[in-house]
């Protein structure tokens, strides 16, 4: 028989908030064999790392989401208002980076670019409120696409009015079968991998680079978020 009582220990059995007593929470975990063999680790939280960065080093970021229906895509995108609405902490670029690359990407998608968390969390309220893809996209909101010959014919226009400095960006970041077959052949380059010359863009050009990415990724190509 534990005392518990006496100690800053207690059985989660229930939901609760965690409040640590002292700065730093602590957690005991049992793992119990069927053979006899047990096992017991006490963990602590990871410390918190400052990270030294500007407040701004791009003039936009891109927010994805995806999933396997409609009705799921606006589910998740309900948990992320929620989420912005009481959070005060998290940098633009962590929940953009953590949405874009933390899941498997499906056929139902959005995408929008945004300056700030106002915005991302201004449009996707419009995105869960509207349904008609007219005004969505009116509003920057684009959504999963059925392939046509119209829009692949859209797509290379855009990708042929790109400044130099823009597509080889472009190469790097997209891929899979429906990049390298209907749209590389728009871009007049071969398939080498250039370095990342993102960085070393002009905010005219990285937003036009996002605008095409999005739209690329709403069409259903694959995207190398980490290299993003």
């Amino acid at each position: 028989y534990l005392e518990l009582e006496t100690t800053p220990f207690y059985i989660n059995d229930k939901l609760r908030p965690w409040k640590p007593d002292n700065g730093k929470k602590y957690a005991a975990v049992s793992a119990f064999g069927m053979g006899g063999s047990n096992a017991h680790v006490v963990i602590e939280e990871a410390p918190k790392i400052n990270l030294e960065r500007p407040a701004k080093d791009r003039p936009a970021s891109i927010f994805t989401l995806s999933a396997r229906s409609a009705t799921a895509l606006q589910n998740q995108a309900q948990r992320y208002i929620k989420f912005l609405k009481q959070d005060n902490e998290t940098d633009l670029r962590d929940i953009c980076f953590t949405a874009n690359t933390g899941r498997t990407h499906f056929r139902h998608r959005v995408a929008m670019i945004v300056c700030d968390k106002f915005e991302l969390l201004e449009k996707l309220e419009i995105f869960v409120a509207e349904k008609e893809r007219s005004r969505l996209e009116a509003a920057s909101i684009f959504t999963d696409k059925a392939i046509s010959e119209t829009i692949l014919s859209n797509i290379a226009n855009k990708l042929q009015q790109l400044s130099g400095s823009v597509k080889p960006v472009i190469l790097q970041w997209c891929k899979g079968t429906l990049f390298t077959d209907s749209i590389l052949p728009h871009l007049g380059l071969g398939l080498e991998n250039p370095d990342n010359q993102a960085f070393n863009l002009v905010d005219k050009d990285y937003l036009e680079l996002l605008s095409v990415l999005r739209d690329l990724y709403c069409l259903g190509s694959d995207v190398d978020w980490d290299a993003v």
